[in-house]
């Protein structure tokens, strides 16, 4: 037991604290999705152009541009993630 009941003001606090997260409120369930695929959007001429320069470079090597790795994502679900090759065989 803590002093002065410190220990049950602290559990209520973190009770509040999880219940917080659990919700999530508008902007974890809604907002940054927005802004997330807002900036992608943005983003996207700038970064397109630099990808396929890039590929060119790579295929003018003669090997494949790209290649899939799998990750593990949220809640432990795979997904292909597709990647530039960038490694050199002998290094």
């Amino acid at each position: 037991m803590g002093y002065f009941g410190t220990e049950s003001i602290l559990m209520s606090r973190l009770d509040k604290a999880e219940s917080r997260i659990e919700t999530g409120g508008v902007y974890r369930n809604f907002g940054k999705r927005v802004i997330d695929v807002t900036i992608c959007i943005i983003s996207l001429p700038f970064v397109v152009p630099v990808i396929g320069i890039l590929a060119i470079v790579i295929a003018a090597t003669g090997s494949n541009p790209f290649f899939t790795q799998t990750r593990m994502g949220q809640y432990g679900r795979s997904f292909k993630m597709w990647k530039l090759r960038t490694m050199v065989l002998i290094s």
